[in-house]
């Protein structure tokens, strides 16, 4: 997964949209800024978005345990056992940084989820620790003051129904997931999905060796953001309907 800075994805955003990305020293002159349509510029959302500024990735899961990056879906939940996890500490540093938010991967591309969702029964659940990830997390960013997001793998490599029915997938699976993790846990400030290009038929021309469907880092370029965010407007929304599932997140 590329990781892009706020800068940088507005400045990918903009020129997907075919419009020209122009620094802030240039923003200054009155005649360049008359020349660029008012969409151009962040609506109120983005700048609030924006406003959070520095913020707390927390990549904690049953890979964790094993020592390992990405999983299949076939790890043994019984090594899952945090007995000594402390999300005030967690939240208590993110604090002490000057962070003002924080991201959990609540289920990553293996699909075992650190909630207790009912939807599967690869969860915390089924470790012998039992207990609620997100659920904590939640209630010490609420102590401390910080905001949560969180992280959602689209590809799912334990639940079966995304490989053969991408359909039944979203809306029988992920999307009373989704519903799960919106309703739950208090306010949410933001959403990351990820992985939805195990669907993808274009876009991305060359594929790192090891990982199917990843592309590698050394390879970004313009052209290739274009490529790409054309891709998922193309493909992505409409296999992962994503008109359904921004729906589910409003409500």
């Amino acid at each position: 997964m590329n990781l892009f800075s706020r800068r940088d994805f507005l400045k990918t955003t903009a020129l997907a949209s075919g419009t020209t990305v122009i620094s802030s020293n240039a923003l200054g002159s009155s005649n360049i800024q008359k020349s660029i349509p008012e969409d151009v510029f962040p609506s109120e959302a983005q700048k609030e978005w924006m406003k959070l500024g520095f913020g707390m990735f927390i990549h904690f899961g049953i890979n964790t345990y094993y020592d390992m990056e990405w999983s299949d879906g076939t790890l043994n939940p019984s090594k899952f056992n945090p007995v000594k996890i402390d999300t005030d500490q967690w939240c208590g540093v993110a604090k002490a940084a000057g962070m003002n938010y924080v991201v959990l991967v609540t289920k990553h591309h293996d699909g075992f989820c650190n909630w207790p969702s009912r939807l599967t029964d690869y969860s915390v659940l089924a470790t012998p620790y039992k207990k609620d990830i997100l659920g904590a997390l939640a209630n010490s960013a609420q102590k401390f003051g910080l905001k949560l997001g969180l992280y959602y793998s689209l590809w799912d490599r334990h639940e079966k129904s995304h490989d053969t029915d991408i359909y039944s997938y979203v809306n029988d699976f992920m999307l009373p997931q989704l519903e799960e993790l919106m309703t739950n846990y208090g306010e949410i400030v933001e959403l990351w999905f990820d992985g939805f290009w195990k669907y993808q038929k274009t876009g991305w021309t060359k594929k790192n060796q090891d990982i199917d469907g990843e592309a590698t880092m050394i390879e970004r370029n313009t052209q290739r953001d274009l490529d790409f965010i054309l891709t998922w407007r193309n493909e992505g929304a409409y296999y992962w309907q994503m008109d359904h599932v921004y729906q589910t997140i409003k409500r």
